[in-house]
């Protein structure tokens, strides 16, 4: 993780958009979680649903391609003491067939003066991984066939329950295997959607209570 260059990238997304003033946006813990959630699971295709000013976009696309712990490690794996438990790791790390891609889906980023200028520097930045929809969720993800089944989501827009369900079960169509769904604490009706969803459609459900709440839904 390249900070200052995320710190950098943030100030000029800020200055560029206006920013917004009527909402709250993810804040820097839950972003570094969802960082680490993308190198953990190396997904092929990040959806969004909410993109506001692009923080969390920011986030999730230095996670797709700066490289770190695809080139830079701490150590080795094959420095593993036991070769059963090397093999074994390295039998188990995902893999990518295809090119990480991130989209982003908002109709209407909530009090942002100038978000289709923070798009631009999002695709300056990292041309070929982003696109940005710029439509309703229930619109665009009905419609979208992914060519992979290596998708991760994330559920940040609609904060109503019935946004919320409607963006899960799309996100099941698109066979995402692991969701992420933001201010579960802040609105706990988000919370009992995800579990509800979760139990109904075979993932395992988990939700943080620290900051605002993140519930995180992994295909069983």
């Amino acid at each position: 993780m390249n900070i200052t260059r995320i710190n950098s990238r943030l100030q000029s997304l800020w200055n560029a958009t206006g920013g917004s003033p009527n909402c709250g946006w993810m804040v820097d813990e839950v972003a570094v979680f969802l960082y680490g959630l993308i190198k953990f699971h190396r997904p092929e295709l990040v959806v969004q649903t909410g993109h506001l000013w692009g923080k969390s976009a920011v986030f999730v696309l230095e996670a797709l391609t700066d490289g770190f712990l695809d080139i830079d490690r701490f150590e080795p794996i094959s420095r593993e003491g036991d070769p059963g438990f090397r093999d074994f790791v390295e039998d188990h790390v995902p893999r990518r067939k295809l090119p990480a891609i991130m989209i982003s889906v908002d109709p209407d980023p909530l009090g942002v003066g100038d978000w289709d200028s923070g798009v631009k520097l999002l695709n300056q930045w990292y041309d070929g991984f982003f696109v940005f929809q710029h439509m309703r969720s229930d619109q665009f993800l009905p419609t979208f066939k992914p060519v992979t089944k290596n998708v991760l989501a994330i559920v940040d827009g609609d904060h109503t329950r019935q946004g919320c369900t409607k963006d899960l079960e799309a996100c099941a169509e698109l066979q995402a295997n692991c969701i992420v769904v933001d201010d579960t604490e802040w609105l706990p009706e988000l919370k009992d959607v995800s579990r509800t969803f979760a139990s109904q459609r075979g993932y395992e459900s988990i939700s943080f209570t620290p900051y605002n709440g993140v519930t995180l839904l992994v295909k069983g």
